[in-house]
């Protein structure tokens, strides 16, 4: 047998330095976590996972090109010597170093307890490859090296020597378990899921870190005043609404600033009234403060959001001096650019660069709601990475109010685990705050919000839908009131085929006047120029007529004087009013809510919750037009009306309990709707073309790496032609002929083939 000190882990990487290597970047990646076991599990695990490839088996295999058969596996072997290390933990430590180590390859799969008792089965099978494994290592080599580094990082040791009998003996039998969860050592609880998660995550990070390989990138410091500096660089004429700007975000930044490191915090305030920067300004000047600064990390439900707010906080940086990079500032969703820049050289999307990305290997990192909650709710290796980024953190949830209400409160209820046990803070910003957790958990930074929705009364909501109307009706009588009364108008309607009949009627009846469509039938890249374009009209004092989805909603800067909106949750219906007279223009701005039928059949069917539609139609009552200053008190009546209709899934209790097959069938954030992928290419996009060949070829020829690389490279301005139709979920990406994409309206589905 190999002695263990000489063994490789990988082609010229000894297995005790790589084993001792995770460890140590391990421990460094969970510096800000105040608590102990989840760094103890974590390290342990760095040392153990691996230590299975000390075979001759996985020797000959990775030296000689020997065969790959069970016996060169060597994830379980690793989970074994694992609970030898761990023989004097308590059991639900025991069972996540465990758990860790034999999952650091796959998905998690069955239940904590179930993961050791089919292993136990497995010890007692004289066939088992795993007799012959532990019979070609070198044992006293491996116990040399665990108890070395062990102590290194302060890990309590085991008094007996590493053996075959030892090892079986350190199988925790049914009836200990049994004993360990009478005495509450068991591992079903949120707080010993959540914890074990952010353990396996950090070494899993570490692992595939220090394996591709990829610098250890050292962090970064960001001054504290980088907003203020950005705000004093920005041109903008005094106005009643930017001193109400200017004192929320000093109030915001004093309750901050004078709060624990880590809880549940949210700031409410009126749309317009500069959350966002009040927000990061408190976060980054706390954060400078801070000895061990955890990462920011801001969620946003869409991905037009995070595009917008990935330039603000890009335009942050630059008033302070510093360049983007991503070592700084890092986006990251399922259609990000993978290439990883740091000021001293770029990291491709060929492993490297998707690493550093998806490990969330930066400063202030933007996504989204699903990659940040299936870090946690999947049991997936891919997403458990970015798990450990989250110690001593601060997460700024954006629009929280946009989670399925199903999950409000389990959801809730995990944040206030994550804040207790990993250091972090959780600040939900928001027009319309729901109901995540207990009033009383939750720290306001804003306690006096209600002044300043009773001082802003931008705009005026007229409530009419107590009227049904058909859109063919509507669409006609709005064309008679366009044409009598030429202002800039919004339309928000809820589906896109209804924004194409509407958009098509106006342009019929409204000649020579600019109006435009905004929907997800366009490509991201013409919804880009959409909203630039009708910001430049409206600044130009031009009548635009936008009729839009509710794409439009939750931090778009666009402001009219009209908006009409068909009937939706409570929370759409006051984003859109968001849109309307959004800088104060105007004395006061007009937006009404109707009820959209074709056909008969409401708009809102098949697109929202029926309890959502439900709180709002009853948090209304019979208004009539309700101004600004009323909409606080109307929201806290919506909500408390959507908390009695909650029917809540407890996919809380599926991850205490580690069912994760359950849970990655019952936790999804948007609901899957067979739809079928379409690039489109204009006439005269040249790049279009090139983008098309390259993952034309790229399909073609799956083993040519270079193509590959070259496909994944290009993959952000490849995503910004793609647009989802109803179709097959399961066909293959086809490129839409040219008379299916209309500029103006988008793709049109009955023109595809």
């Amino acid at each position: 047998m190999p002695p263990f000190a000489q063994a490789l882990a990988h082609e010229g990487d000894p297995l005790p330095d790589h084993l001792a290597a995770v460890a140590a970047r391990t421990a460094a990646a969970l510096r800000a976590c105040p608590d102990d076991g989840i760094r103890r599990v974590a390290v342990a695990a760095a040392l153990c996972h691996d230590a299975g490839k000390g075979t001759h088996y996985f020797q000959d295999y990775l030296l000689h090109a020997g065969p790959r058969t069970p016996c060169t596996q060597h994830a379980a072997l690793g989970a074994w010597l694992s609970l030898w290390l761990s023989q004097s933990w308590p059991l639900h430590q025991r069972l996540a170093l465990f758990v860790a180590c034999l999952r650091h390859h796959g998905n998690l799969c069955r239940s904590w307890d179930d993961e050791l008792s089919c292993f136990a089965q497995r010890t007692n099978d004289s066939e088992d490859p795993l007799r012959k494994q532990l019979a070609a290592m070198d044992l006293a080599g491996a116990e040399a090296f665990l108890r070395r580094e062990g102590a290194r990082h302060g890990l309590p040791l085991p008094s007996c020597q590493l053996s075959g009998e030892s090892l079986r003996a350190a199988l925790p039998s049914p009836l200990a378990r049994r004993r360990a969860v009478g005495r509450g050592e068991g591992f079903g609880t949120l707080e010993r899921a959540a914890c074990f998660l952010v353990s396996w995550g950090a070494f899993l990070a570490e692992d595939k870190l220090h394996a591709a390989p990829t610098p250890q990138l050292a962090r970064r410091n960001l001054p504290g005043d980088l907003v203020e500096r950005f705000k004093a660089r920005r041109l903008r004429a005094a106005s009643a609404l930017h001193e109400r700007r200017e004192r929320i975000a000093a109030e915001v930044r004093k309750r901050f600033l004078a709060a624990p490191r880590s809880g549940l915090f949210e700031l409410t305030a009126p749309t317009g009234s500069g959350k966002t920067l009040a927000a990061l300004g408190a976060v980054l000047e706390k954060r400078a403060r801070e000895r061990d600064a955890g990462r920011v990390i801001y969620c946003l439900p869409f991905l037009s959001l995070i595009e917008q707010t990935t330039g603000v906080l890009r335009d942050v940086l630059e008033a302070g001096g510093l360049e983007a990079t991503s070592d700084l500032l890092l986006e990251h969703h399922h259609r990000a650019d993978a290439v990883y820049r740091t000021a001293e050289g770029e990291y491709g999307p060929d492993g490297v660069g998707i690493l550093l990305t998806e490990t969330w290997q930066s400063e202030v990192v933007v996504t989204t709601y699903h990659q940040f909650l299936h870090a946690f709710f999947s049991g997936r290796n891919r997403h458990a990475k970015r798990c450990a980024a989250l110690a001593g953190a601060t997460v700024i949830l954006d629009e929280p109010q946009t989670l399925p209400l199903r999950y409000w409160r389990p959801v809730g209820r995990f944040l206030e685990v994550l804040a207790s046990r990993l250091g972090a803070s959780f600040l939900l910003t928001t027009a319309t705050q729901p109901g995540l957790a207990p009033r009383e958990k939750i720290c306001r930074l804003l306690p006096d919000s209600d002044e300043h929705f009773a001082a802003l009364s931008r705009v005026r909501l007229e409530c009419r839908h107590q009227q049904p109307e058909e859109l063919e009706d509507f669409a006609e009588r709005l064309g008679t009131e366009l044409t009598r009364n030429p202002e800039a108008t919004l339309v928000v309607l809820n589906r896109r085929a209804h924004a194409r009949l509407l958009c098509e009627r106006l342009r019929a009846c409204l000649p020579g006047r600019p109006v435009l469509s905004l929907s997800t039938s366009l490509t991201p890249r013409d919804r880009r120029a959409r909203i630039a374009e009708v910001q430049r009209l409206l600044a130009a004092g031009e009548a635009v007529v936008l009729v839009s989805t509710q794409v439009i909603e939750a931090g778009v800067d666009l402001s009219f004087p009209r908006v009409w909106r068909d009937l939706a949750p409570l929370d759409s219906v006051l984003q859109t009013a968001g849109r309307c007279n959004r800088h104060g223009e105007l004395r006061r701005g007009r937006a009404t809510l109707l009820h959209l039928k074709q056909e008969g059949v409401s708009s809102w069917r098949g697109i929202y919750d029926a309890p959502r539609i439900h709180a709002t139609l009853d948090a209304l009552g019979d208004a009539d037009e309700l101004d600004e200053p009323a909409f606080l008190d109307l929201v806290r009546r919506y909500f408390g009306l959507c908390e009695q209709r909650i029917s809540e899934d407890r996919v809380d209790d599926l991850l205490a309990a580690g069912n994760f097959e359950e849970l990655r069938k019952r936790f999804q954030l948007v609901e899957e709707r067979p739809s079928q992928a379409w690039f489109v290419a204009a006439d005269d996009d040249a790049e279009a073309e090139a983008l098309w060949a390259t993952f034309q070829a790229a399909r073609d020829a799956r083993d040519d790496e270079a193509l590959q690389r070259a496909r994944r490279r290009q993959e952000r301005a490849f995503f910004a032609r793609v647009v989802e139709a109803p179709g097959d979920a399961h066909s293959p990406l086809r490129r839409a002929p040219q008379a299916a994409y209309d500029p103006c309206l988008g793709l049109l589905w009955e023109r595809l083939s």
